[in-house]
C-alpha cells in the first residue's frame, strides 16, 4: 500500500515535470539556443538543393530528442553542425537555414500533424525559382508536383491523415 502510494505520487510529480517543460516549449529551444552559442559551426556554402541534401545525409544521423519525444526542441542549425544529430525538426530547420543561400529558392519549415499522438514529421518545403516543388526531410529530398501532391506523399508515405502547417523559423 505504501509502495502503491509513492509510484503514484512520482508519476504525478513526473506528469507536473513533463506538462512544465512542454508549456515553455519556446523557452526551452531559446534556452539551449542560448546554452549552446559558443559551440556552434557556420554551415558549409551550398549552390544546389542536392548538395544540401548530400551533406545532410552524410554528416547527420537521426537521434529523438530526450525523454522519448516528449521535451521536444529545436537545435540550432550550427549547433547541429556541431552534434551531428537530431530528429526531424533539427534537419528541417537546418535545410531552411542552408537553403536561405540559394538565390531565388523560398522554402519554408512545414509540420504535418497526424490524429495519431508520436506521429507528427516536419520537413522543409522549397519552391525552386522554375516553380517547381522539392522537400527535404530525414529521409531525402523529394520531388512533387504541388503542394496537394506533397501532402498526399506524407499521408500515403506514413499511412495517416497529416494536417500541414507552416512552422516559423525559430532562430534569429
Amino acid at each position: 500500500m505504501a509502495r502503491e502510494t509513492s509510484i503514484s505520487k512520482f508519476f504525478a510529480l513526473f506528469d507536473v515535470l513533463v506538462r512544465a517543460f512542454l508549456a515553455c516549449k519556446g523557452g526551452w529551444s531559446r534556452l539551449v539556443a542560448r546554452t549552446l552559442q559558443r559551440s556552434r559551426r557556420p554551415l558549409p556554402e551550398f549552390s544546389d538543393l542536392e548538395g544540401i541534401e548530400n551533406f545532410r545525409r552524410e554528416n547527420f544521423k537521426y537521434r529523438n530528442d530526450p525523454l522519448f519525444g516528449v521535451l521536444d526542441y529545436y537545435q540550432h542549425p550550427g549547433h547541429l553542425m556541431v552534434s551531428q544529430r537530431g530528429d526531424c525538426d533539427c534537419q528541417a530547420v537546418w535545410v531552411y537555414k542552408a537553403t536561405q543561400q540559394l538565390p531565388h529558392h523560398r522554402a519554408q519549415v512545414i509540420t504535418v500533424v497526424s490524429p495519431a499522438i508520436w506521429k507528427n514529421h516536419v520537413f522543409c518545403a522549397i519552391e525552386k525559382p522554375d516553380k517547381t516543388l522539392f522537400s527535404i526531410d530525414t529521409r531525402g529530398l523529394h520531388s512533387h508536383l504541388d503542394e496537394a501532391d506533397m501532402i498526399a506523399w506524407y499521408n500515403a508515405y506514413f499511412k495517416t491523415r497529416y494536417r500541414p502547417y507552416a512552422t516559423p523559423y525559430p532562430f534569429e
